[in-house]
């Protein structure tokens, strides 16, 4: 098996970060309106492993192996923080809507 050109790498990553970029946009705005306590800080790691794990191909091509590790860290660490963000959005919608349902 050959090893991907720079040009094959490219073409994976460019329609990913796209995708990435409005998804994460969309699911950390919903987070702000929540009443989850350091937003920023899942934010950031949020955004910090999806650029990592995005880049780390280009990473793991051209400069060692080894960054293949740090490569599955930040798709296990960017898949945590999505499911917890989708999940206290989730709780949180849930919530409103009993008290809204209540107050009818």
């Amino acid at each position: 098996m050959r090893p991907k050109s720079l040009e094959g790498l490219l073409e994976v990553i460019g329609p990913h970060t796209v995708a990435m970029a409005v998804y994460l946009f969309a699911l950390i705005h919903f987070t702000f309106f929540t009443n989850l306590k350091r937003k920023a800080l899942w934010s950031c790691l949020t955004l910090t492993s999806a650029l990592t794990d995005n880049l780390s191909g280009l990473l793991i091509r051209y400069v060692s192996g080894d960054f293949a590790y740090l490569k599955i860290l930040s798709f296990l660490a960017l898949q945590v923080s999505m499911t917890y963000l989708s999940l206290v959005i989730l709780v949180s919608l849930i919530k409103h809507r009993a008290k809204a349902i209540v107050l009818l």
